[in-house]
């Protein structure tokens, strides 16, 4: 009914000695009996909680720690992108947001002539709905990061054949 550790911690904090008698190991074995129900509790709770988030298609997001989360949210500002990708070389999580956080990066530099010349026909509103576009796709990009997606929806299947 019990295993071995949970007998030993018990035994630490209740230690019964021959001495003592039997109501002492009645209480003994009563505490056991309730350290079992808890863990039997417990792992009923978990398999409950497993499958209500399977049935409503909630994703695992313990897997990922706030540190993770926050780290990712970084790599989408500007040259920062860097940092999940040196700082968490084995998250997932981080590597894949740094990676979409980069390529947002190279598309702004890539951009720059072009919206030159879009400035140029355009009296120089092209950069700023060009700049706002930018920024909406940080914005999302880092919302998602808190949500725990993984993927943004073009940037994430790029980021995929980045591999280093």
């Amino acid at each position: 009914m019990t295993d071995k550790k949970t007998t030993e911690t018990v035994n630490e904090v209740v230690p019964v000695k021959p001495s003592e008698g039997i109501e002492q190991a009645q209480v003994k074995q009563g505490v056991l009996d309730k350290i079992e129900a808890k863990k039997d509790e417990a792992k009923a709770i978990e398999v409950a909680s497993d499958e209500l988030a399977a049935e409503n298609n909630i994703p695992d997001l313990d897997v990922v720690s706030k540190g993770e989360k926050i780290l990712s949210a970084i790599g989408y500002l500007s040259f920062l992108c860097i940092l999940p990708l040196v700082l968490k070389e084995k998250s997932e999580f981080c590597q894949v947001h740094g990676k979409q956080g980069l390529i947002l990066v190279i598309l702004w530099l890539i951009s720059m002539p072009i919206r030159f010349v879009g400035d140029l026909i355009m009296d120089g509103w092209f950069s700023g709905i060009v700049g706002f576009m930018y920024f909406l796709v940080i914005c999302y990009g880092i919302y998602s990061v808190f949500k725990g997606k993984k993927e943004l929806p073009v940037l994430g299947m790029i980021a995929k054949k980045l591999s280093w």
